[in-house]
Formats: structure tokens, sequence, C-alpha cells
């Protein structure tokens, strides 16, 4: 590539990885230089992004970031990315909200808040054939990080109205 910062080709390069499929970690590290490349050419060049085509740039080249990441088990990387995609465009994808609530509830440091509101948003947003899983995987985390069952349905509710936890949303998580 002769224009290192040409934001359309890294694009183009890092839709293909995720179109792809699974890879060798030679080829997810190559994808990943390209989205590393591709957000430092956003904040070198962009220092105002207005247009909404930029804006869904960044999120892409985060999404492929954290999702790489969470696959490696790399979970503050995950969460890094992953919550920055998810901050571009509240709620509006399903994979990255659902990978940012893995990420923050399989860490070695579970951040049980965050994570079951984003299992919850997950749960809002899921087709029909993907509510009924995630409503118990939701389910059995509130239980695992709270002890009660029944915190599940309010947080369901209020994720449901929101893409954000709102201000004060505080879960107890000695149970575990």
């Amino acid at each position: 590539m002769k224009d290192p910062n040409n934001l359309t080709a890294l694009a183009i390069l890092v839709s293909r990885c995720e179109g792809a499929g699974l890879y060798s970690d030679p080829e997810i590290a190559e994808c990943n230089r390209y989205a590393l490349q591709g957000l430092g050419a956003l904040d070198a060049n962009q220092p105002n992004i207005s247009s909404q085509a930029l804006v869904s740039t960044r999120e892409n080249f985060a999404s492929w970031l954290g999702i790489s990441a969470l696959q490696k088990n790399e979970y503050p990387e995950a969460q890094r990315y992953l919550q920055m995609a998810e901050d571009l465009a509240p709620g509006q994808y399903f994979g990255v909200v659902y990978s940012l609530a893995l990420a923050y509830l399989n860490a070695p440091k579970p951040n049980c808040e965050k994570g079951l509101w984003y299992i919850a948003r997950a749960t809002h947003l899921a087709a029909i054939s993907r509510y009924s899983d995630l409503n118990a995987f939701g389910q059995k985390k509130t239980v695992e990080f709270h002890g009660k069952e029944a915190q599940w349905k309010g947080i369901l509710k209020q994720a449901s109205r929101s893409s954000t936890p709102p201000a004060g949303f505080v879960i107890n998580c000695s149970a575990k």
C-alpha cells in the first residue's frame, strides 16, 4: 500500500478479515495491524470527526480489535476496544454488545455490573431464536455474581430502555 494512512484501503482490508472467517495467528496479527493503523490514521488526520462514515470506520476498526482480543482471552484489550466500538454505535451491533458482555464477565477479575448490563442489552437486541439462551445465561450470571435471580428482571427491563447503564447503576457483586 503506497499510503499507509489510506483509510479506504485499511477499512477494506479489515472488512475482508471480518468476512473471511477463522485465521492463523499471523493473519490475525496482520489484520490487527491494519486496524491499529486505521485508528492511528483517524486520530492523526481527522481531529474533528463529524462524518458518519468516519465514525463507522472507527467503530469497525475498534470492533475487529476487540473481538480479536477476546478470542485470545486478552480481556483488558477486548474491553477497551469493544467499549470504544459500543460507545461509537450504542446498541447497533449485537455482536459487539454480546462480546463486550463476555469480555467483562469472563475476565480474571470480572466487572459484574458492566457484564450483566451488556448481557441484558444483548438479550434485548437478540433475535427471538437467541433470546431464551441469552436470558438463561444472564440469569445464571446474576445468581453467580449477586446471589439472587430476581435482580435479573430489573436489569433486563432497564437495558431494554437504554444502551448505557443509568446514573447510579449498582449491583452488589459479593456472591462470587
